[in-house]
């Protein structure tokens, strides 16, 4: 495609220059908090066309932020009618995904049929829903009428944390609920059409995959590099792809498929050559049409995820160029992969594995690709691994805030292994499991001995003190000079350049987050829904109060909440940590924090098990940390048990002052109020309790008189919390009642002069269009 301006040479729409400036307009809108008005479009577009006289890059970059606007904007009208959240509906359609058992639970993708007889609303095109307890066996593929409890997709918002709303809306997934127990459930039978008989044919695999594996420690690793399905992966192995770089070989995306295809058109191109085929078709032509449906059906294997659709976008691009006999420029290439990725899904930027996957094509092309080969071809390999670890840095520490040390060594071995050895062996052994069992079955124990002997130093590589770097998430201009940074230091110009490199990377590895001033401490309650954790920051020391609930075996607020925040903050210890007493959704992250972070001093309350190097929470226990001065209030040696007997941290700043209450009741709130009702008193409060109405009674709501009272409670919570009549005891004396569950994460900064602290909502300063208010 071309096109001629008056006055100006013809230049071709697909130009490198135009495909960038397409991506750069779909990633813009990635960014922002609500979608562009029409008007605004339409403002953009009348001076793109005008601009079209000297330049079409100003129209490439509106049409990128147009169609992104456009796709973003359909998803937001696929919303569940307000009408039906929390209403039981009977609803008819498929099931999209594999199911994944967890403990109790069993979740999966649905599609509702687009007419619905229990309703004349217009359900979104995807669900996420929840089967818990026993329940028919389900099969990918089916027809099923269900009797489903939805809501709109509400996730945990902290700061830098996993973002769940995001990820639903990059799914299409724009309603989430569980199955209802009714006898009207029912299974109507197979859904036609290939995309689902692959579902149902991927879940067959998987059965047989499970049935060969039972007893093997790694069928979660295997069935990933069959099937892309990871939902069986330990968290302790988890633990060991991360600590080594190497989470991305059990993902079926670039990397696998790539190799896959590369192996297939080799082998191809061979025996076609062999066969003496080349008379009526070029062999490199003929293995690349035999490529691509190759690949396209591992993609398939694989579930046709987002991943392995930009993967498969990637291939057929190089296959194109081959068969048209285009001589691709590897940064022509890369732009058109991901111009089309974006075209295919516009929503791709708000995931990290769209940065590292589009990242590391760039730094192999940027080191290797555009140099001579030079005199040692064979140390290529080690060279594109050291630079990958260096180039891929930057963003590791904004997304992760972690840098693999040990990934160039992990990586160097484990990739040849797995790419050439063990993924073709898998896939092999898979695609023999149903027509010849015994021989699939013996390949497929092969293939596990494989990984068996693979995973051993990679364990120990992890285990290493320095396996993992914190750092601290840095702000956006640090990440700009650091990329500038690699992109000098990595250079081929010489070493004239390489200390400016240097010097460059320095501020994204040494960057510290603003911290309190000498008397201040700042609080942040997390959004942990029905549970409560607390971290309290002073000018150079940390303390966590109460852990989060634990949700499942896989699922808990300790590592998957409060230890991003704390890396965030780049902490890899905590100064002290109060678990005010023992129930779930209190003291259920504890083993995991522990076990991540290290700990200096562990205070526990009542009914805590995990009490090892602890001290039991007393009220006249006192400190100091940076002019903040903390003191337990309670419990005494006489305090009741159970939730009477959580521990109460009295927090006072220089200008405010903060008391954390866990779940104490009437009893223990009389119990502080009859020991010092002067003691009580503070600027700030965490409600007890949740704001049940077993707490907060009007004696100590009034004695405590807080300006702010915090509340940690989920949203719509099945308990209710917190009740309206506890908010109103508030509201008579004037409090600010915020509630988790509708801000997300609140930091409130007790300042060191008097003055009233400053109230942060982390759902409202971090709002992005796909997310609720």
């Amino acid at each position: 495609m071309a096109w001629t301006a008056p006055g100006t040479d013809r230049v071709s729409l697909l130009a490198t220059p135009q495909l960038l400036l397409f991506a750069f307009g779909v990633i813009v809108l990635q960014q922002m908090a609500t979608l562009p008005a029409v008007g605004w479009l339409a403002g953009g577009l009348l001076l793109a066309v005008i601009a079209l006289r000297w330049s079409p890059l100003p129209l490439a970059f509106w049409a990128g932020l147009a169609w992104s606007c456009w796709h973003a904007g359909a998803l937001l009208a696929d919303a569940l009618p307000v009408g039906l959240e929390g209403v039981d509906t009977a609803v008819s359609g498929t099931l999209a995904s594999l199911p994944q058992r967890q403990g109790r639970v069993t979740r999966f993708e649905f599609i509702p049929d687009r007419f619905q007889e229990a309703t004349d609303a217009r359900l979104p095109r995807r669900l996420r829903l929840a089967w818990y307890g026993q329940h028919p066996l389900l099969h990918a593929g089916d027809r099923w009428r269900l009797h489903l409890r939805l809501k709109r997709p509400r996730g945990f918002i902290n700061p830098g944390g996993f973002d769940f709303e995001g990820w639903l809306f990059r799914r299409g997934i724009r309603a989430t609920g569980y199955v209802r127990d009714h006898p009207a459930n029912s299974r109507l039978g197979p859904a036609p059409g290939p995309r689902h008989a692959l579902q149902r044919l991927r879940q067959r695999l998987e059965a047989a995959l499970t049935g060969e594996l039972a007893d093997s420690p790694r069928r979660g690793l295997l069935t990933a590099l069959a099937l892309g399905e990871r939902g069986a992966i330990s968290a302790d192995q988890w633990t060991v792809l991360r600590n080594t770089g190497t989470s991305h070989l059990v993902a079926i995306s670039g990397l696998h498929l790539g190799l896959v295809a590369g192996l297939f058109f080799t082998l191809a191109r061979r025996a076609w050559a062999g066969c003496g085929l080349t008379r009526w078709c070029a062999a490199q032509h003929a293995a690349a049409w035999l490529t691509l449906p190759a690949a396209a059906f591992y993609a398939g294997l694989a579930g046709f995820t987002v991943p392995t659709q930009r993967a498969l976008l990637m291939v057929g691009v190089v296959l194109a160029a081959l068969l048209l006999r285009r001589a691709l420029a590897p940064g022509r290439g890369l732009a058109l992969a991901l111009a089309g990725v974006l075209l295919l899904d516009p929503l791709a930027p708000g995931s990290a594995g769209f940065w590292l996957s589009f990242g590391a094509v760039t730094v192999i092309l940027y080191t290797v690709a555009w140099r001579q080969p030079g005199r040692h071809r064979h140390w290529r390999w080690v060279w594109i691994q050291v630079v990958l670890g260096v180039g891929l840095a930057p963003l590791l520490v904004v997304a992760f805030q972690q840098v693999p040390l040990v990934a160039p060594l992990a990586n160097l071995v484990a990739v040849p292994l797995v790419g050439f050895v063990l993924v073709p062996v898998v896939l092999v052994a898979t695609l023999l499991l149903l027509p010849l069992p015994a021989l699939g079955g013996f390949i497929l124990e092969l293939a596990d001995r494989l990984l068996a002997l693979a995973w051993r130093p990679l364990e120990a590589a992890a285990g290493w003190p320095l396996a993992q770097q914190g750092f601290a998430e840095p702000p956006f201009w640090a990440l700009l000079a650091g990329c500038i940074g690699v992109a000098l230091l990595l250079s081929p110009r010489g070493l004239s350049v390489r200390l400016p490199g240097l010097v460059l990377l320095l501020p994204l590895f040494t960057f510290r987050p603003e911290a309190p001033a000498h008397g201040a401490a700042w609080v942040t309650m997390l959004d942990v829904g029905h549970g409560l954790a607390v971290v309290v920051r002073t000018e150079n020391h940390l303390l966590v109060y109460d852990t989060g609930p634990v949700y499942s075996a896989r699922f808990n607020a300790g590592s998957a909440i409060i230890v991003p925040v704390l890396r965030r903050l780049g902490r890899d210890r905590v100064d002290a940590l109060v678990v005010s007493h023992g129930d779930s959704d209190h003291a259920g992250g504890l083993a995991a924090l522990r076990t991540a972070i290290r700990i200096d001093r562990l205070y526990t309350g009542d009914g805590v098990r995990d009490t090892d190097n602890a001290e039991a929470c007393r009220a006249g226990t006192r400190w100091t940390w940076d002019g903040v001065e903390f003191a337990f209030l309670h419990p005494d040696a006489e305090a009741g048990d159970g939730n009477d007997g959580s521990c109460v941290l009295r927090v006072v700043a220089a200008g405010a002052s903060l008391l954390l209450t866990g779940d104490i009741e009437a009893a223990a709130e009389q119990r502080l109020l009859a020991r010092d009702v002067t003691a009580v008193r503070a600027e700030v409060l965490q409600v007890p309790h949740h704001g049940s109405r077993t707490s907060s009674t009007a004696p100590f709501v009034t004695s405590v008189a807080p300006d702010i009272a915090l509340v940690s409670s989920g949203w719509r919570n099945r308990f209710g919390l917190p009740v309206p009549d506890v908010i109103a005891r508030y509201d008579a004396i004037g409090a600010e009642v915020v509630d988790t569950g509708s801000a997300g994460a609140i930091e409130v900064r007790l300042p060191a002069e008097p003055g009233r602290p400053v109230i942060h909502r982390t759902r409202e300063q971090e709002r992005r269009f796909w997310r609720l208010d």
